[in-house]
C-alpha cells in the first residue's frame, strides 16, 4: 500500500457514519477477546494453565450464583464444573518438534 493510498484511505475515515467507526471498532476489540473469554484453553505451560484454569473456574462460580446456585445442600458448585469442566490436559493438543 503506498503513501497515496493510505492518505486516501484515512481521509475516507471521517466521512463513514458513526455508527459504521463504532461497530468496527467494537468488533476489532471483542473479536481477539473472544477467545479467551469462551475459547479452548491450550498450553503446555503446567503452571499458566492451572492459573488460568482456576481464574475460569471462579468466573463461572460467579455467574451461577446470581442465578440460585449455591454451594451446600444438594448441590455443589464444584460437582457441576466438575461435570463440564475441561482442564488444560484434557484439551492441551501437543506438537512433538522431533
Amino acid at each position: 500500500m503506498g503513501d497515496g493510498e493510505v492518505k486516501n484511505h484515512l481521509r475516507a475515515r471521517p466521512h463513514e457514519p458513526k455508527r459504521e467507526v463504532v461497530n468496527r471498532a467494537a468488533y476489532g476489540l471483542t473479536s481477539p477477546l473472544q477467545g479467551e473469554r469462551g475459547g479452548i484453553l491450550q498450553t503446555a505451560n503446567n503452571y499458566l494453565a492451572e492459573t488460568l484454569s482456576n481464574i475460569r473456574q471462579e468466573r463461572t462460580f460467579q455467574r451461577l450464583k446470581p442465578k440460585g446456585f449455591r454451594d451446600g445442600g444438594y448441590l455443589f458448585l464444584k460437582q457441576v464444573l466438575d461435570a463440564f469442566h475441561l482442564s488444560n490436559d484434557d484439551q492441551v493438543v501437543r506438537i512433538s518438534t522431533s
